[in-house]
């Protein structure tokens, strides 16, 4: 059986979010890396592809859009589950995420735990 701690690839703008983020998934448990826009994201997801769990991904964001890194993170490796974190005014545009590949959007603000529930879920789906 696999002991490793399972990695998480945060993808947010907001520092109070990131830090939100970063104390929530290590308090559950996760390995947590996080970056502050896309370029660095796609930079970090090639590099550790085989090492990251799941992404959290907002849509919004510094260099590049949220929707081109989603494309790219299941362009590059499609089993891995991306939660995307949204603003409530891009939550009309979930049957889009969902094409692209969004395992689960959730619209911010949202409650600490619902995003601890939605990775685990997540992560034991595709986990063999």
């Amino acid at each position: 059986m696999n002991s490793r701690k399972k990695t998480i690839l945060v993808v947010e703008d907001d520092r109070n979010l990131i830090e939100l983020f970063s104390l929530t998934l290590d308090y559950l448990g996760y390995d947590v890396i996080c970056c502050g826009n896309g370029n660095e994201a796609l930079d970090i997801f090639t590099r550790r592809n085989s090492s990251i769990d799941a992404v959290v991904l907002d849509m919004i964001l510094p260099g590049m859009h949220g929707l081109d890194c989603l494309r790219h993170f299941k362009s590059t490796n499609p089993s891995v589950p991306v939660i995307v974190c949204t603003g409530s005014g891009l939550m009309n545009q979930e049957s889009m995420l969902k094409e692209c590949g969004a395992y689960e959007i959730i619209a911010k603000p949202f409650i600490t735990g619902t995003i601890g529930q939605v990775l685990d879920k997540a992560i034991n789906n595709t986990v063999s």
